[in-house]
């Protein structure tokens, strides 16, 4: 007999409803967030078992750890899936992701345990901090343009040579703030950099893109 087993989770906890192949709710279950609970459960269910959890935070830590536990697993992507009736509530949540289950209605998202989903974590933290790096240069300017100074950023220059055309102790102390950051974000940048090179000579299926340097933060096709 095949299980379809949805599962709502949470970093506190993860709530399961079963259904089999008619629809008919067999067990339901709400354990705290944790592989010992979580396998517990799983070990519980006799025979085949789909199980299937939506795309989240903790969704490739659950992957890697119920994937040699199931017939079949399933990481679905939320968006695609249908809009149901009535107020949200876990096991309302986990019922209807087995459901769509059962039915074969589920979009699912890629994952894999090996390096190239490693990398991909490396690359998404890498993304944030390029983005926070422009939001902070971006901030670090505004503040020089609200005064009618024109400059253009380079962290290699002496910050003083900036503060001596700002005329208050308030406007120099949030000017070299903000300066300071973009020099920490742009320290941890050249790490990221440093990291994918690194990555470039290892695996032969990461490229850079055509023309592009590793330098510039383009690091593609993982």
């Amino acid at each position: 007999m095949m299980n379809y087993i949805g599962l709502d989770a949470h970093s506190k906890t993860c709530t399961f409803v079963v259904l089999d192949q008619l629809g008919h709710e067999i067990r339901k279950a709400k354990v705290d967030t944790s592989e010992k609970n979580i396998l517990n459960f799983i070990s519980t269910i006799e025979g085949k078992k789909k199980l299937v959890f939506e795309e989240s935070n903790i969704s490739q830590w659950l992957y890697i750890l119920l994937k040699d536990h199931l017939d079949e697993l399933i990481v679905c992507n939320p968006y695609y899936l249908a809009k149901k009736q009535g107020a949200k509530n876990d096991y309302r949540d986990g019922l209807h992701l087995a459901n769509e289950l059962r039915c074969n209605h589920l979009v699912p998202v890629f994952h894999e345990d090996n390096y190239l989903i490693k990398i991909r974590t490396v690359y998404s933290n890498y993304s944030n901090v390029i983005q926070d790096c422009i939001r902070a240069k971006n901030r670090y300017k505004a503040i020089l343009r609200s005064k009618g100074i024109k400059t253009k950023l380079e962290t290699t220059n002496p910050i003083e040579e900036v503060l001596k055309d700002l005329q208050n102790a308030e406007d120099k102390f949030v000017a070299e703030s903000q300066f300071r950051q973009i020099e920490v974000l742009e320290i941890e940048k050249s790490k990221y950099q440093k990291l994918f090179t690194e990555y470039k000579k290892k695996y032969q299926v990461i490229r850079v893109s055509s023309g592009q340097h590793v330098k510039k933060g383009l690091f593609c096709r993982l």
